[in-house]
């Protein structure tokens, strides 16, 4: 089934939604979630080695921003 919709492009109206329900279902959909906070992790803690500056806000709050978009 999972094949016939990737194969199909998702031409029917109905395959989109059903392949979100496949991988929904199969707990892709919170895996992708928590290897994106595992990512914004990294890269906040990477940003704590530059000093104190608005640029360095700016970078944080943009991690904050996707990863509360995702959710």
């Amino acid at each position: 089934m999972q094949e016939e919709l990737i194969q199909s492009e998702f031409a029917e109206p109905a395959s989109l939604q059903r392949a979100i329900e496949l991988v929904s279902s199969a707990g892709g959909v919170e895996r992708s979630r928590q290897l994106a906070r595992a990512e914004a992790d990294k890269a906040l803690k990477a940003l704590e080695l530059l000093p104190p500056s608005r640029a360095k806000r700016s970078l944080q709050l943009m991690v904050d921003y996707v990863i509360d978009r995702i959710y």
